[in-house]
């Protein structure tokens, strides 16, 4: 007799002595567990965070409960996490892709096809709750069109019931989910939808959301403070000689306001240059973000700390990682060949100085004391070096090659072509795409600028969380990210 678990060298299979057959893959019994102690047990393994799931504002939990004891007359018991899971199906596919859906019909109706419940809820049982919530007249259906394979199957679209919503005030609130059963599927979908999340895509929710609080700007607060500013000016025209920058209050009020009145809203998702993305929060002064508002909460922002230069040092040290960031955008294989003529340099001294620096956020600190100036000033000539080619900046090119010599040198032959400002925006762009795809399937809002991504406060923490989670899963040094609050309320100038 074989032994339990014998291998047959023939086929690989294993012996399995309970069903007396051969198995692609022994698994260990469950018999005697708990049920549900499988899926406990791969949370935690996976460290699954908590899933989220929303209800219209005009149901509650304890109402689903009344419902589901009233209708449901299926010999298997029915279960919360299911029917939460059937409302959400809808929630996801009518408010969370961020673009114009074509199923979507003027009165709320949306297609959702079999496969989307199926992957929600459950393979055959999602058809027991669509039908019980339709019967309680929690979700409405009617024929969207007919099958094209199969004329006498319709094709349904569905919404929530309108008078369940209380358009007043926020429509839908989050709740938990109550097994780790469906922590992991709403897992599972997440990670598919990151997979299938493309450049275009993340751009075009990244649009979206810009257009949406561009116009949520906090106009009478903004407009209140200014006016105490003036007021308590002993200036002869204060509105034309109190700036912002170089902005004047009354231009830069004027321009606040026709900009939330959507006359100036603009947007670019790509630029050639550099594959930024470009948006109204791209230029905006600072101190407007202490009247936006991300969910009706002021907002945080996290930076990256000397990201540019961050990546500069990535070229020289781990040249397969910054390729990795820069091969779908490589042109005729220049950046390849560019990092190769970086390696060639990159066991000089001051370059290893500066890839230390980099790394460590200290960069601009450690050049303004060497040579003397303020941080501001040492920032600004680093960034003319790299950021220009040879016949421009002479002063600013002297005094950095006082320390980092053999990185001007690399600058005055790579940047005839402008190779290092080009590839420098390329990766920071890349690296933005990856957080914010993770972002977007968490369902954060956020705006983005460059190398820094700005969320209400209460979700900074997942902000920075994932930013370090991107990096870590493509192994790369942790960046330094500084964290700025806004404060949200008046006076803040």
């Amino acid at each position: 007799m074989l032994a339990h678990a014998y291998r047959d060298p023939a086929t690989g299979k294993y012996w399995n002595s309970a069903t007396q057959k051969f198995v692609v893959r022994l698994r260990e019994s469950r018999k005697g567990k708990a049920k549900g102690v499988v899926y406990t047990e791969k949370v935690k393994a996976l460290d699954i965070p908590a899933a989220n799931a929303w209800l219209p504002n005009g149901l509650s939990k304890e109402d689903l409960t009344i419902i589901f004891d009233t209708f449901w007359n299926y010999k298997i018991e029915w279960e919360m996490d299911m029917v939460i899971a059937t409302i959400n199906c809808l929630y996801f596919n009518r408010y969370c892709r961020g673009f114009k859906n074509d199923f979507m019909q003027d009165d709320g109706y949306l297609y959702v096809p079999n496969k989307q419940f199926q992957k929600w809820v459950h393979d055959k049982k999602y058809v027991m709750y669509l039908n019980v919530l339709i019967e309680a007249q929690v979700i409405q259906r009617t024929i969207f069109d007919f099958n094209p394979h199969d004329v006498r199957k319709p094709l349904y679209a569905y919404r929530i019931n309108p008078n369940l919503i209380d358009r007043s005030s926020k429509q839908w609130y989050k709740i938990g989910y109550e097994s780790d059963r469906m922590n992991i599927k709403v897992h599972q979908r997440k990670q598919e939808r990151i997979k299938n999340l493309g450049v275009s895509e993340v751009r075009n929710i990244l649009a979206t959301w810009c257009e949406e609080l561009v116009r949520e700007i906090d106009i009478d607060a903004l407009t209140s403070d200014l006016e105490g500013k003036v007021k308590r000016s002993r200036k002869a025209d204060p509105w034309n000689m109190l700036k912002v920058k170089k902005t004047s209050y009354s231009d830069f009020l004027e321009i606040t306001r026709r900009l939330v009145n959507g006359d100036l809203f603009y947007c670019n998702l790509m630029d050639i240059f550099g594959f930024r993305f470009h948006s109204p929060f791209t230029n905006i002064h600072s101190f407007i973000y202490n009247y936006v508002r991300i969910d009706g909460q002021p907002v945080a922002q996290n930076d990256i700390k000397n990201s540019q230069m961050y990546f500069l040092s990535l070229c020289f040290s781990d040249m397969d990682a910054a390729y990795s960031l820069l091969k779908e955008s490589d042109e005729n294989g220049k950046f390849w060949s560019a990092l190769m003529y970086m390696q060639q340099q990159k066991d000089a001294a001051d370059l290893k100085l500066f890839c230390t620096l980099s790394r460590s956020g200290a960069v601009y600190d450690a050049l303004a004391q060497r040579l003397s100036i303020k941080r501001k000033g040492a920032k600004n000539k680093l960034m003319k070096v790299l950021f220009s080619n040879r016949s421009q900046c002479f002063y600013a090119r002297s005094k950095v090659k006082e320390v980092y010599p053999t990185l001007v040198v690399l600058a005055d032959a790579l940047n005839d072509e402008m190779l290092i400002p080009q590839m420098l925006q390329r990766m920071e762009a890349k690296m933005l795409d990856l957080i914010c795809a993770e972002l977007i399937a968490l369902d954060v809002k956020i705006i983005t600028c460059h190398d820094s991504i700005t969320s209400s406060v209460a979700n900074c923490t997942i902000v920075n969380q994932t930013i370090k989670k991107v990096f870590q899963q493509l192994n790369l040094p942790q960046p330094m990210v500084a964290v700025k609050e806004f404060s949200g309320l008046k006076g803040a100038w």
